[in-house]
């Protein structure tokens, strides 16, 4: 594509190219124009070194920056100007990934902190005294405030309590842009730039006291600013110093994950990676110090009106795009207050972890804390499970009552992971990641237990896990229950070893980053009970991880006593807290289960099990 030649008035001040009917044709760089639309656009190509630190929104490296200007003509309503703010936002990306490549800022000693303290107290008093005599004030590289009275009464707080890292949080966004503006690249991750952040504080509340004097009448001469004439500016070679190596929040928050000392569970590590994904997906791959607070406010109003499910083929869009897609549609519940504070308290965690490693200084405060959510009304998670209508038609299925074996059903596994799952409690991966070896005799009485373990190998999975491991609990034995040997459990699990098979569902596989199994048949199960009316899609209801709740249900009806219901679900170390937990056998608990009983007879619903012909 060619650059385009736009024909502008003589007073836009651009360079001219020659005349034509009183206009001059100029030649803009970056300016060029669709083929078939004639919309213009602004397009750059990035420099290949350059590339790594220039990203799409998801994080991939760009390799031209690109901006649509919305008009066919540069002199169209707002064409100038949008060319304008396309290509000061190019240059600055362009700089500071150059900065990056570098890995360099400017040193930020004691004299350049005084300077830049000296100058904004010394401008904005110039400012005043211009206001006071009706003057056009000088005009600043630098952006003035406007709040003063807001900077003072912050700033004296904050030094009053010795706050540094709250006086980086108030003074940090303005602190760089405005040394920006003055020729400095400074590293908002060092010491210095928190004493520098400290020294505007300073200056603010000199200003306010200042300018507070002066209207109660004091007569105060401005002063100049005794540090600006010898100060050597950044061109002149001010020396450089390495930054943190520009490492992004999300390198270093991936780094912590990595800490094996740290022992994060694989539920935080999930739950990080996507609030990963997610702050990627709507603010870029940005560093530390330019996260800033107002940045993560937007990544969380654009996390809020995320749908909370979503079709397989949309899973994978980036944030923006789905917030776009789905903009305007009352129907579409979205994320929970409760999910977005998990994924927020989750990236504060790590920012912390990566404070105590040394990744991340601690004058800088994080962008994360202190956020609200409006959980007013949710109340707590409720979880009853099926109803008995419900469960007589999710037992009344064809995989229950003909035998129907569908490819996406695995096997057997639609026959008897749901079975087991209501009848033991137990949660779905589990189930899943059962092992043949899991069903055994007990050699007291010969009686044949199940066992929910993390200490086995699965031929696919590997290491069997447990959500309860980091706390070591979980583990537990106790009697197969009568109805599942009574529909052919013993007998599947004998077929299983004549066929040579390790897994007791050798037909599932990993699916996800999580390493679990059964996703692999979960989500299409789900999909299917759908489908066949037992519940109705979009409710928020599991068709799976219902079973345990009825399963809790059924227990307490039954009148199993909590320690016992606490053991065969494996929720956490049986006694509740109790000295007494820690002594004795906890085997006994698991024979409660000879207790248990459905209002429904599951018996009169379902076929035994039948060997595959």
């Amino acid at each position: 594509m060619k650059e385009r030649k736009s024909a502008v008035p003589e007073a836009s001040g651009s360079t001219a190219g020659g005349t034509k009917g009183g206009q001059l044709i100029v030649k803009l760089p970056y300016l060029h124009e669709h083929p078939k639309s004639g919309v213009l656009y602004y397009r750059r190509v990035i420099p290949g070194p350059l590339r790594p630190f220039i990203t799409t929104g998801s994080g991939k490296p760009l390799t031209e920056i690109k901006v649509s200007l919305r008009c066919r003509a540069i002199t169209d309503s707002g064409g100038h100007d949008r060319y304008n703010a396309a290509h000061k936002n190019a240059e600055a990306r362009l700089t500071l990934a150059q900065k990056r490549v570098a890995k360099q800022y400017d040193r930020l000693d004691a004299p350049l902190i005084q300077y830049l303290a000296d100058t904004f107290l010394q401008r904005h008093l110039e400012i005043d005294e211009a206001s006071r005599w009706r003057l056009a004030p000088e005009a600043f590289p630098f952006e003035t405030r406007q709040d003063r009275e807001g900077d003072y009464e912050a700033s004296r707080e904050l030094l009053e309590e010795y706050d540094l890292p709250g006086l980086v949080e108030h003074w940090r966004d303005y602190a760089l842009s405005y040394s920006a503006a003055l020729g400095y690249t400074l590293d908002s991750t060092t010491e210095a730039f928190a004493l520098l952040c400290r020294a505007l504080g300073e200056a603010a509340c000199n200003l306010w006291l200042t300018v507070d004097r002066r209207n109660d009448g004091a007569e105060l001469a401005l002063t100049s600013n005794p540090a600006a004439s010898n100060l050597p500016l950044p061109s002149a070679g001010r020396t450089p110093v390495p930054s943190d190596g520009g490492r992004t929040f999300e390198d270093i928050a991936l780094s912590v994950l990595d800490t094996p000392r740290l022992k994060l569970s694989e539920t935080v590590r999930e739950k990080v990676r996507g609030g990963l994904r997610f702050l990627r997906e709507t603010t870029g791959l940005l560093t530390p110090a330019e996260l800033t607070r107002e940045k993560v406010s937007g990544f969380l109003n654009m996390l809020a009106q995320r749908p909370a499910r979503l079709p397989k083929q949309e899973r994978e869009m980036p944030l923006p795009e789905l917030v776009a897609l789905y903009e305007g549609r009352q129907d579409v519940p979205r994320l929970t207050d409760r999910s977005q504070e998990a994924y927020i308290m989750a990236l504060n965690a790590r920012w912390v972890d990566a404070q105590s490693e040394g990744y991340i200084s601690k004058a800088l405060a994080s962008p994360f804390g202190e956020r609200k959510f409006n959980r007013a009304g949710q109340g707590p998670k409720k979880a009853v499970g099926f109803s008995d209508e419900e469960l007589r038609a999710y037992f009344s299925l064809p995989p229950f009552t003909e035998g129907y074996r569908p490819i996406r059903g695995r096997g057997d596994a639609i026959y008897w992971m749901p079975l087991i799952a209501l009848f033991t409690g137990a949660r779905p991966e589990e189930v899943a990641q059962l092992l043949v070896t899991d069903l055994f005799q007990r050699e007291r009485d010969g009686r044949w237990l199940i066992r929910f373990t993390d200490e086995g190998v699965h031929p696919v999975k590997g290491q069997q896990s447990l959500k309860t491991a980091g706390k070591d609990t979980g583990r537990r034995a106790f009697p197969i229950p009568q109805p599942l040997v009574e529909l052919g459990l013993l007998a599947y699990r004998q077929h299983l070893v004549d066929a040579g098979h390790t897994a007791l569902f050798p037909l599932l596989r990993v699916k996800g980053k999580r390493g679990h199994i059964f996703p692999y048949f979960g989500e299409w199960w789900s999909s299917y009970v759908y489908e066949n009316g037992v519940l109705k899609a979009g409710t928020g209801r599991q068709p799976f991880r219902e079973l345990r709740h009825t399963w809790s249900t059924a227990a307490r009806s039954s009148r199993i006593y909590r320690e016992a219901m606490e053991y065969i679900q494996g929720h956490k170390a049986p006694g509740g807290g109790s000295s007494n937990a820690e002594y004795g056998e906890t085997d006994g608990l698991g024979d409660q289960i000879d207790d248990l009983r459905f209002r429904v007879d599951i018996l009169k619903l379902v076929k035994p099990w039948q060997p595959p012909e």
